[in-house]
């Protein structure tokens, strides 16, 4: 938690950094960008490395679990939003990716800046959906909803 917090703390100096450089000062904010994209990349791994063994323990609970016990529908809902999230994150990292791509290949070819509007809105609309789809998996859900299958209970049949 401390190396969280220390890098966290180092981010947040470079960041304001970056953001009170001046023009004449180029080297230096350029540096500041290298660290700051660094910085980032160290967190995006973390989360990833954090999401795949959480994901990896979750499995591995369910593999080893009854279904009649009284957690296991819990294990297999949160194993189930974890995997979501996982999906949205790696959605998260490509799409600046996606974006550029499409930025330069569609919407506003070398030379054009007519449709240079167009790149924001997509850019604003991902970040949106990304953060809809986040709130959508962390939304509360009746955790009594597994359970239902595992006690075979009509209400989940199809007539």
């Amino acid at each position: 938690m401390k190396s969280l917090a220390a890098v966290v703390i180092i981010y947040a100096v470079v960041a304001v950094n970056k953001a009170l450089c001046r023009p004449s000062d180029a080297p230096k904010c350029r540096a500041y960008l290298l660290s700051e994209y660094a910085l980032q990349s160290m967190l995006m791994l973390g989360v990833i490395v954090a999401l795949n063994y959480t994901i990896a323990q979750l499995n591995l609970e369910t593999n080893y679990e009854r279904w009649n016990s009284f957690e296991t529908p819990l294990t297999y809902m949160k194993l189930d939003q974890f995997q979501r999230f996982r999906f949205i994150f790696l959605g998260y990292l490509l799409m600046p990716t996606f974006l550029l791509i499409i930025n330069l290949v569609v919407i506003t070819p070398p030379g054009s800046w007519r449709y240079a509007w167009v790149n924001t809105l997509l850019g604003e609309a991902t970040t949106l959906i990304v953060v809809a789809s986040i709130g959508l998996i962390a939304r509360p859900i009746d955790s009594n909803m597994y359970s239902r299958v595992s006690n075979n209970c009509s209400c989940m049949q199809r007539t």
